[in-house]
């Protein structure tokens, strides 16, 4: 059983990713396996459960219901549903709406439930103080003013890049189903060119020869955006001491690091705590970069634009099979430690 569960859309991942990291998992302190968000395996339904049958378990059980309501949310009978089912625990729902969404349009059960934004920080308090006093405890002022803090930086972007409902006009609809037709005859007759197309870069993972590969596989443009973003990443690590960037390597992952073992590794980072570019982190004994060193933000954010270059879905399999002959068939996956020592091997400082 959850002691939160988080009720969402699922079109609206990223923007309720970032709220169960900042608000709930580091700012309230809640460990992960006390969450039930189904937008993660780790805290969501397991391969092979039935997904209804998970939820509305967890829904019911639940000590607390954090509903995260935007424009697709309000569409969605799923999602109501939940709320529904919520709203029939006295107590336990707590709604909370991405900025710029209408409260004067919500209807059902939110007519009679105050609503307030996710960028509004006494809402925020509210809700920290909910949830800390149903978990009996709660993390220190300070944890939880950077956490709200970093929420508020970015919230208003987060938003601003939901998805958003649209309706077509009944006039649109025969012009649009024109369109998709000659879409779709178009599409047929690019089958046998893409099929040839995929047969070569079949043969070509077969070539043994590294120098070849990148000769024929070399996607030209996906190159040259990653080699800037590999530059910016590695132009940014350069003055950072090692352990510091070892630091930053860790927060990528979403973890804090835990203090180095070796004397004289210690003594580095008494040194980077004591120059600002670490922090002790939320667990004892760990250590976290701070990013309110100029150093360090930049770092971390030519880090996160590396990570997210080579972790996205948008990559071409052209440049996944070019990666890999380039870094002894590992993935492009930055988040592995031997990844990221072979991509941003740099000397020790």
């Amino acid at each position: 059983m959850s002691g939160v569960f988080v009720s969402h859309a699922s079109a609206d991942k990223n923007f309720v990713n970032d709220f169960v990291d900042d608000i709930l998992r580091l700012g309230c302190g809640i460990p992960p396996e006390e969450i039930f968000y189904s937008g993660r395996t780790s805290t969501g339904v397991r391969s092979g459960e039935n997904l209804n049958s998970r939820i509305q378990f967890e829904v019911a059980d639940a000590d607390i219901v954090i509903a995260v309501l935007t424009p697709t949310y309000q569409k969605r009978p799923y999602c109501l549903a939940e709320l529904g089912a919520a709203w029939s625990r006295t107590g336990v729902l707590l709604p909370i709406a991405a900025p710029g969404l209408e409260l004067n349009d919500l209807d059902g059960i939110l007519k009679g439930i105050l609503v307030r934004h996710a960028d509004n920080s006494a809402a925020l308090d509210e809700l920290h103080d909910k949830v800390c006093d149903m978990r009996s405890g709660r993390p220190s002022a300070t944890n939880w003013g950077e956490c709200k803090a970093k929420w508020m930086a970015k919230v208003g972007g987060l938003a601003a890049s939901l998805p958003r409902e649209k309706v077509i006009a009944p006039e649109d609809y025969d012009r649009l189903k024109a369109d998709n037709e000659g879409a779709m005859t178009a599409l047929a007759s690019a089958q046998k060119e893409i099929a040839n197309l995929k047969a070569t870069v079949e043969q070509l993972k077969l070539v043994k020869d590294k120098e070849e590969i990148r000769k024929i596989l070399k996607p030209d443009t996906e190159l040259a955006e990653y080699e800037q973003l590999e530059r910016n990443a590695l132009e940014a690590l350069r003055p950072l001491k090692s352990v510091v960037r070892d630091a930053v390597y860790w927060d990528m992952r979403s973890s804090d690091m835990s203090w180095p073992r070796d004397w004289v590794d210690r003594e580095e980072a008494d040194e980077a705590l004591a120059a600002g570019q670490l922090k002790e982190g939320w667990a004892d004994d760990s250590l976290r970069p701070n990013e309110a060193h100029p150093k360090v933000n930049k770092a971390i954010g030519a880090v996160a634009d590396l990570h997210g270059f080579l972790s996205s879905d948008t990559r071409s399999e052209e440049f996944d099979v070019w990666f890999r002959a380039e870094h002894d068939q590992m993935p492009p996956d930055l988040s592995m430690k031997d990844v990221w020592d072979k991509v941003l091997d740099l000397p020790l400082y």
